[in-house]
């Protein structure tokens, strides 16, 4: 992960440049080769045969630039008026390697810059990308930027001065380097199932936290107050960050979350998500779940809502 602190050099930060020089000093003594490492000393390098490679050999400063651009300039791939480069590697995958292409291309001054950051941008979710790596060549590619603020700019049929964050349902740009994001807003009726992302969901009762889930419940199935299940979620669409939304009933309450605690909004980690709850008070609900991809949101599954009955 010595990489990982390149971004830190020339800052005010004496301990990362000792932790890297150690790190670096290191490395070379075990004969380890890692491209990523370039900027830091020539020695670590090896073939230059991907986007990945590309970058830090632009970077290195060892008389390879032009061989790196014009590598990543003919493995660029197209998408309408954005711009990507195919992941090897990386693990941030074609966000990071797309993210530190950019970078390059905006030090060269290269027309593929504002394709590949409209493309980088437009994967932003609530401002925010889903990894530590993508999200590093992000921070990095922003603070590589030395664009001057943008000046003014017409904003619902007003003209302002942009001297701070300004936010509208039209924006036309009056001056250069004016960086807008779009937000689409989904409204979901669970009555109305959708199935742009299948999963599915079981209950079990049983204490929480158990290996064995317990048995098996079936919809409409009688709990008494005091009861313990597990509500499994089940993604079958394969995705990097399957988010799901939990709307419990009334009957029922989380364990996690506080007193009554009858929403959950929950990333599935592994193969599928579970979640603790109890039943609180006697009478009939629906449990509804919705699941979406991060980074599609037109990706987006419901299921009926599944009966609960406390007694």
């Amino acid at each position: 992960m010595a990489h990982r602190l390149l971004g830190l050099r020339g800052l005010p930060f004496p301990a990362a440049e000792e932790m890297l020089g150690k790190a670096g000093a290191a490395l070379l003594q075990a004969g380890h080769h890692d491209n990523a490492l370039l900027p830091l000393d020539t020695r670590f390098g090896q073939a230059m045969n991907t986007p990945e490679d590309a970058v830090p050999y632009y970077f290195a400063g060892n008389g390879r630039r032009e061989e790196a651009l014009q590598l990543l300039r003919q493995t660029v791939r197209r998408d309408g008026d954005k711009a990507y480069w195919p992941a090897k590697s990386a693990w941030g995958g074609v966000l990071e390697v797309t993210a530190d292409a950019a970078r390059v291309m905006a030090h060269a001054g290269d027309a593929l810059f504002r394709p590949a950051f409209t493309y980088v941008t437009g994967n932003l979710v609530n401002g925010r990308l889903y990894s530590t790596a993508d999200t590093r060549a992000l921070v990095e590619l922003l603070a590589s930027l030395t664009f001057g603020p943008a000046g003014r700019a017409v904003i619902d049929g007003r003209e302002v001065a942009l001297d701070e964050v300004g936010i509208g349902r039209e924006v036309t740009a009056l001056s250069d380097n004016l960086l807008v994001r779009l937000d689409e807003e989904i409204e979901i009726n669970h009555l109305e199932p959708r199935a742009d992302f299948q999963f599915a969901v079981a209950l079990h009762s049983g204490k929480p936290g158990q290996s064995d889930k317990g048995t098996a419940l079936a919809p409409g199935s009688r709990l008494k107050v005091g009861e313990r299940i597990q509500i499994t979620v089940t993604p079958k669409d394969k995705t990097i960050a399957p988010l799901a939304r939990l709307f419990l009933p009334g009957n029922l309450a989380l364990l996690k979350g506080g007193a009554n605690a009858q929403t959950a909004y929950l990333p599935v980690e592994q193969a599928e998500l579970t979640v603790d709850a109890v039943a609180v008070r006697p009478g009939r609900g629906r449990l509804y779940v919705s699941v979406h991809d991060m980074y599609d949101a037109g990706k987006v599954g419901t299921i009926p809502g599944i009966e609960v009955n406390v007694v």
